[in-house]
């Protein structure tokens, strides 16, 4: 599926930092990462997200993005 990007953009503009939060619904676990970094290229940075949130499982994970 295609993320909407605008955040990195606005991020980027407006040099504010980007925290990834998740609900692992499985592990009844709230996370949030460190800042995260953000690069000129926005595709590498939207695909180390989805390597992030790649093993976390919400509620019905048949809707989830991965």
């Amino acid at each position: 599926d295609k993320w909407k990007t605008g955040f990195h953009r606005i991020a980027r503009q407006a040099n504010v930092p980007v925290i990834l939060a998740a609900m692992d619904y499985g592990n009844k676990v709230v996370s949030f990462t460190d800042v995260f970094p953000l690069t000129d290229d926005q595709e590498a940075d939207i695909e180390r997200m989805k390597q992030h949130y790649r093993p976390i499982r919400g509620k019905n994970p048949d809707q989830g993005v991965f």
